[in-house]
């Protein structure tokens, strides 16, 4: 530390002394930038302390949070040409990648598990039990989207992907 200052003396020594003008010119822009970065930080902080206040309220009452929509709210889109309608958020989420894994995600959207597992597409059980039949609408409107997404797709080949669906269900 001796050394620098031993430098630095000997540098202001070296250099050519002026009336001090000089000196008062180089300093006038680093105090702006100072007082700049200065009102800078004080609203920063400002900022964070309001921040602070606000998710402190949020914390003590979660009811002062905003509503957030809900499914009654939510646009409702049609299933192919069919009156089914579904939570459009909801239809975005099925994965497109195949016909299997889209028309999969259309049964999960429209049956409820238990439902899946008690029923067949037709009613009938490979034993000869009687089960009951999937809603044929709700069927249909898959049917009907699926064959919107995957223009070439035969029904039977859905139909048999629904069946699959129901039996794993089962399982």
């Amino acid at each position: 530390m001796a050394t620098y200052a031993s430098n630095t003396a000997s540098e202001s020594e070296q250099r050519p002394s002026n009336n001090g003008d000089e000196d008062q010119d180089q300093d006038q822009p680093e105090r702006e930038r100072v007082e700049v970065d200065k009102e800078y930080f004080d609203e920063v902080h400002r900022s964070l302390e309001h921040l602070t206040r606000l998710f402190n309220i949020l914390q003590i009452n979660p009811s002062v949070a905003p509503p957030s929509p809900s499914q009654s709210d939510e646009i409702r889109v049609p299933l192919g040409s069919t009156e089914v309608t579904v939570p459009r958020s909801e239809l975005q989420k099925v994965k497109r990648k195949s016909i299997k894994s889209y028309t999969e995600g259309l049964v999960d959207l429209l049956f409820a598990p238990e439902t899946l597992r008690t029923s067949t597409l037709k009613g009938k059980s490979s034993k000869g039990q009687p089960r009951d039949t999937l809603d044929p609408v709700k069927v249909n409107a898959i049917i009907e989207q699926v064959r919107s997404v995957f223009q070439d797709t035969r029904v039977d080949y859905v139909e048999q992907l629904i069946r699959n669906k129901c039996n794993c269900a089962r399982k």
